[in-house]
C-alpha cells in the first residue's frame, strides 16, 4: 500500500520506492545500508542517520524533514485554534 499523505522520513521513503517499484533491497544497495534498515525505517521503528538524510534528500528530490515539521506545525496550530475556539 502505497502513503498518500506521508507523516514520517520512512513513509516519505516507501511511497518513491513503490512508485518507481523498486524492492527494498534496491533502496538498501543505493543507501549503502542492509535490506533491514530499509524494513525498520518504513516502518517507522528506526530512523535514518543523519549522514545518510543527503543522499536521501537527493533521491526523494526534498527533504521529508521539512514536511514532516511542517505537518506537526499545522497541526499544533489547528489544535490551539480548535481548543481556543471551545473556550
Amino acid at each position: 500500500m502505497i502513503p498518500t499523505e506521508p507523516k514520517t522520513i520512512g513513509e516519505h521513503l516507501k511511497r518513491r520506492r513503490l512508485e518507481l517499484h523498486l524492492f527494498q533491497t534496491d533502496l538498501a544497495k543505493m543507501f549503502g545500508v542492509d535490506e533491514a534498515s530499509i524494513r525498520n525505517w518504513e516502518k517507522n521503528t528506526y530512523q535514518p542517520t543523519e549522514r545518510l538524510m543527503p543522499g536521501i534528500v537527493k533521491w526523494l528530490g526534498y527533504d521529508p524533514r521539512k514536511e514532516v515539521a511542517g505537518r506537526k506545525s499545522r497541526a499544533t496550530i489547528t489544535d490551539c485554534d480548535s481548543h481556543l475556539a471551545g473556550s
